[in-house]
């Protein structure tokens, strides 16, 4: 019979302007090269966590799909089904991976509303203590996931591993570790401890193969490498909390400091249920994320700018919008007229079929993508000459693989700004950048009219 796990979770957005903008689907972008971008980001993590890596299983995709499209008709948010339901196909996971004909032992569902993207709600689940007991199990192999209208399903599979091992997050050297965290678990993980509404990201160490009876001997250090200060926090010993049987979590009791470096010591004797002693420990260091610019004084430029900057540039007929296309878009603002302009002329999509979120930031490749868009709405599309036009620059590679053929065209409209070699793809579109492409494209656009 299958063994399930199951999780529900809702989630918050906040929005800032160096929010998540580099996994956005702006453009309508395949999903299944989404799936494929958010675990091969995953795998990054997992590799630095000494994990294997985690391949994408069609037949959780397929049961991802199904049960996204489930909630979505339903107006439900659960992993559980109702057979009176449409789209009902098995009341629990495990009778649906059956369904299905997913074969390994383990299934876990995570299901979520309303988040951005799939990284962004994959980046959410690994910073909850709870959500990345999970995900780091090295049992879990296998993914599948979903989005139908806002309702997000993540799946993941696998059979049981025997090795024992320890995973420690934030890992050896990490970078961007959140300096607040607020998750799912927060008021179960803290209802004990004196602490603010937002805290550091809580550090863990899991042990994976054999339960744990009790922690010996412990001792941990955290230290705030800048300051040279011991930073206050609250432990949280394996199984004080039942969805953390096997993990020590570190608890600070404020929230950490931007651009800061701190340094971890962990120290333990693990009795094991079957009588066991292992001993543990671990030194090492991981640095914060800087500080959130105010969107105002931000140097880059977000999706709602771009797109009204666009379309006055070209010089596009305003479409006046008598009812409100994405929710996030009120017909008041300033932008609705443009964005809606933009839309109805294929220029960009939302990030669903009902949000668009204009206050995200933009990627050089996607800001690419749509002036090459704009151009061929307006003239002959772009004959390629030269296959390897990109292969000059030093980063080419690292261009999305849905984005490629843009930037090809881009580069034969001569619009693709060169900075010491590179173009870098998924770096945010500053405004002085955006002002150089349109003199680019001014330039380029003037000799063809000759």
């Amino acid at each position: 019979m299958k063994k399930i796990m199951i999780i529900i979770v809702s989630i918050w957005i906040a929005m800032t302007s160096l929010v998540y903008a580099d996994d956005v689907d702006l453009f309508g972008i395949e999903e299944s090269d989404a799936v494929v971008r958010t675990i091969n980001e995953f795998n990054v993590v997992r590799q630095s966590l000494g994990l294997s890596p985690m391949t994408i299983n069609e037949d959780l995709k397929d049961m991802a799909k199904m049960h996204s499209k489930y909630m979505n008709h339903n107006y439900v948010l659960s992993s559980i089904e109702e057979s009176d339901y449409e789209f009902f196909r098995g009341r629990y996971p495990w009778d649906r991976a059956a369904y299905f004909d997913y074969d390994a032992d383990y299934v876990y569902e995570f299901v979520k509303k309303d988040i951005v993207n799939y990284g962004q709600g994959l980046s959410k689940l690994i910073n909850d203590p709870v959500g990345r007991y999970i995900l780091f199990d090295p049992m879990y192999i296998e993914a599948g996931m979903a989005i139908e209208e806002g309702y997000v399903t993540y799946l993941f599979g696998g059979n049981q591993e025997e090795a024992s091992t320890f995973v420690n997050y934030p890992y050896r050297d990490q970078t961007d570790v959140v300096t607040q965290w607020h998750g799912d678990s927060y008021d179960a993980i803290y209802e004990d401890v004196m602490a603010e509404n937002k805290v550091g990201l809580p550090i863990t160490v899991t042990h994976y193969g054999g339960d744990i009876e009790m922690l010996l001997a412990v001792d941990i250090k955290l230290r705030n490498q800048n300051k040279d200060e011991k930073v206050d926090f609250e432990l949280l010993m394996p199984g004080d909390y039942y969805l953390l049987k096997n993990t020590l979590t570190i608890l600070p009791i404020k929230p950490f400091d931007y651009n800061t470096s701190y340094d971890v010591h962990v120290e333990f004797d693990m009795l094991k249920t079957d009588g066991e002693i292992v001993d543990y420990e671990v030194n090492y260091s991981f640095t914060t994320e800087g500080e959130t610019l105010d969107l105002d004084k931000s140097p880059y430029i977000t999706r709602g700018t771009f797109t009204e900057d666009l379309v006055k540039e070209f010089g596009y007929n305003l479409v006046e919008p008598l009812e409100s296309k994405f929710i996030d878009v009120p017909l008041s603002s300033q932008q609705s007229i443009y964005i809606y302009t933009a839309s109805r002329e294929g220029l960009i999509n939302g990030l669903s079929a009902n949000e668009f979120s204009p206050d995200l930031n933009i990627t050089k490749e996607q800001a690419y993508i749509i002036f090459v868009r704009a151009f061929e709405n307006k003239n002959d599309p772009i004959i390629v000459t030269d296959e390897g036009l990109l292969n000059g620059y030093l980063d080419h590679l690292s261009i999305s693989d849905w984005a490629r053929s843009y930037l090809l065209k881009a580069s034969e409209l001569g619009i693709i700004a060169d900075v010491k070699g590179l173009i870098q793809p998924d770096k945010y579109l500053t405004k002085d950048e955006f002002e150089l492409m349109v003199q680019l494209y001014n330039k380029t656009t003037s000799t063809l009219s000759n």
